[in-house]
């Protein structure tokens, strides 16, 4: 799981996801309670058209704690690279992509990122 830190007092946070080297297919985004599974908001897209940001819930703080599931599928014939970024951005910068990258040995790919939201936590080059 990867922990993404964010001023608490910021402006609102929102999460975008892209696919590299011209790759179909989509993912969705779950935004979880800090504790349990109960979803409080999700998303669905696809890397047909530009990345549409999904904004978290306002104000800032109320993210501390919960937890992001995203789920990426990619459409493409094995053995071909891929690339996927999740970036978590805050006050119009990112706060920290997280690449996923490999060769897909299935069609379809299926990618999973985890991340927990920490106002308490720096992140690198922060």
């Amino acid at each position: 799981m990867e922990t993404v830190g964010f001023n608490k007092s910021g402006g609102p946070i929102t999460v975008t996801v892209t696919s590299g080297y011209a790759q179909p297919g989509g993912y969705i985004i779950k935004l979880k309670e800090k504790t349990g599974s109960k979803i409080i908001s999700k998303t669905k897209g696809d890397f047909n058209s530009a990345p549409i940001p999904f904004n978290l819930p306002t104000p800032a703080s109320v993210n501390d704690g919960r937890r992001m599931q995203i789920v990426v599928t990619l459409m493409i014939n094995p053995p071909t690279q891929y690339s996927i970024i999740v970036s978590v951005s805050q006050d119009g910068k990112v706060l920290k992509p997280i690449p996923n990258e490999g060769n897909s040995s299935d069609n379809p790919e299926m990618i999973g990122v985890d991340i927990e939201l920490s106002a308490e936590v720096a992140n690198e080059g922060s």
